[in-house]
């Protein structure tokens, strides 16, 4: 499984959606979509195995290999500006 970085950004290979990487430890994370940040539902749930589920549990047919890291990084602070540490 590649690993992924904490709120890093990433695309499918597909160009399908830009997704936010939300490390929950343990080797799980949440994708959320880029467009909406972290205030909505994650859109995706990846387990220790490298598969990418929807968050209602579907599979899909990607893993995190199909991830493509975009060099850039979701910034809290700056999507929420001085409210972040209060969510």
């Amino acid at each position: 499984m590649k690993e992924l970085r904490h709120f890093g950004i990433y695309t499918l290979a597909d160009s399908s959606f830009t997704l936010i990487a939300f490390d929950c430890g343990a080797g799980k994370y949440f994708l959320y979509k880029r467009a909406r940040g972290l205030d909505s539902p994650p859109l995706f749930v990846v387990k220790d195995d490298g598969r990418v589920r929807f968050n209602f549990g579907t599979e899909t047919e990607w893993g995190t290999n199909d991830l493509e890291d975009t060099d850039e990084d979701f910034n809290p602070t700056h999507h929420y500006g001085d409210v972040a540490g209060e969510r």
